[in-house]
């Protein structure tokens, strides 16, 4: 009884493990504790923007942006605003990173260990912005 018992708990642990390493990881909004815009970061265009991860280019041709308030730079694969402030999109790749200091305009390479994907023309919790549109 006892090892019937073993055999069924073991069979239980095993099929947590399996379940639980093939459910998808849900993904968390970030809010800025500095902004003045509802806790939505306020990301105004940098440039051009390279997303590598562990070191490999995934895409070199994005757009980057970085937060008014706290600094933290997000590179999507496609632009989020186009020149005439209007959004676009589906943004389709994209990655974060907080450097801590003022990037200068240009281009902007973000190395990170993981991607985001999103179909949308936005993403929560940020809003973009060209230089010289609100």
């Amino acid at each position: 009884m006892k090892k019937n018992i073993s055999i069924v708990m073991s069979l239980i642990m095993m099929l947590g493990i399996v379940f639980t390493n093939t459910i998808p990881a849900k993904a968390y909004v970030m809010y800025c504790s500095g902004s003045v815009i509802g806790g939505r970061h306020d990301m105004l265009a940098l440039g051009r923007g390279i997303v590598r991860v562990n070191g490999v280019t995934i895409f070199s041709n994005g757009s980057a942006y970085q937060c008014q308030a706290c600094k933290e730079v997000i590179v999507t694969e496609n632009n989020a605003v186009e020149t005439s402030g209007e959004t676009v999109g589906p943004l389709g790749r994209y990655a974060t990173w907080n450097p801590g200091f003022w990037m200068s305009l240009g281009t902007a390479t973000v190395n990170v260990s993981h991607i985001n994907t999103t179909s949308s023309t936005s993403i929560e919790g940020y809003r973009f912005r060209n230089r010289g549109y609100n």
